[in-house]
């Protein structure tokens, strides 16, 4: 059984930022950082010193920042800086990511096949409260960054679970229909959205009531999974599950919800 975290009430995509790139290629702009997948990404032009920010009209408390879908583990520098006077000089605070393996499923146009590729995550843990975000990147691994979504949260939940979060309880390929050679209909899968048993225990009962009113409303969340090499698994809340009464011991409850990640 893990101390896994639940990451949520994101604010990266919240109208009180500007959000930047210091370059961004065609199509690949910094807004898709924020989108409901990770596989659409913002891609710069090159390496070397490269900044995502999120200057702010007002000081914002954050309990941290996750990085979803990055190409590249390797970084020469990967740091997360706060301040409040838009980086004029040095920045206030910094903090270093912690760095993670995912195993993503993009859609192969070539092979027409949704098919494993090896992407990271990263995050960083912070009681902050500062007007501006920015986050540093360089590596010498990779010709350009490719960077999937990046999460603000400012609330997070711990639990125990005994969740095998890289064995999905089910998955589901979306697809679409193109003509194909000879005029033939194609279906082609586009992204697959994969289900997962996210189980809450040891919680007391005052904790369920806000977690089954809180967490649905949340268009997306961050499930951290500590001790299973690579998961920060992003999605939504399709349900909340509440243990039958019978299970309660000493004020402690369970609760199980079914996350959804699409990617």
């Amino acid at each position: 059984m893990s101390k896994d975290e639940v990451w949520y009430n994101d604010i990266a995509g919240s109208l009180q930022f500007t959000r930047t790139a210091t370059n961004a290629e065609t199509t690949y702009e910094v807004g898709r950082v924020v989108s409901d997948t990770i596989k659409s990404t913002v891609r710069s032009t090159g390496i070397g010193d490269w900044y995502i920010t999120f200057d702010g009209s007002e000081a914002n408390s954050i309990k941290g920042i996750a990085i979803l879908g990055m190409n590249t583990g390797t970084w020469v520098t990967l740091e997360a800086q706060g301040d409040d006077a838009d980086f004029a000089g040095a920045p206030a605070a910094t903090s270093n990511f912690t760095v993670r393996t995912r195993a993503l499923y993009q859609y192969n146009a070539a092979s027409r096949k949704v098919e494993p590729a090896t992407r990271y995550d990263a995050y960083i843990k912070e009681d902050w409260g500062y007007q501006d975000y920015r986050i540093k990147f360089n590596s010498t691994a990779v010709s350009y960054y490719d960077i999937g979504r990046i999460y603000i949260f400012t609330e997070s939940e711990t639990c125990e679970s005994s969740s095998a979060p890289n064995v999905p309880a089910g998955i589901t390929t979306v697809s679409s229909i193109i003509d194909g050679e000879g005029g033939q209909r194609v279906k082609v899968p586009k992204f697959q959205q994969f289900s997962y048993n996210m189980q809450f225990r040891g919680i007391n009962r005052t904790q369920v009531d806000y977690l089954e009113k809180v967490l649905p409303l949340n268009p997306s969340l961050v499930w951290a999974v500590d001790g299973i090499d690579g998961q920060l698994v992003f999605g939504s809340i399709e349900s909340t599950v509440p243990q039958a009464a019978g299970k309660v011991f000493d004020n402690k409850v369970s609760m199980t919800c079914i996350l959804t990640e699409s990617l």
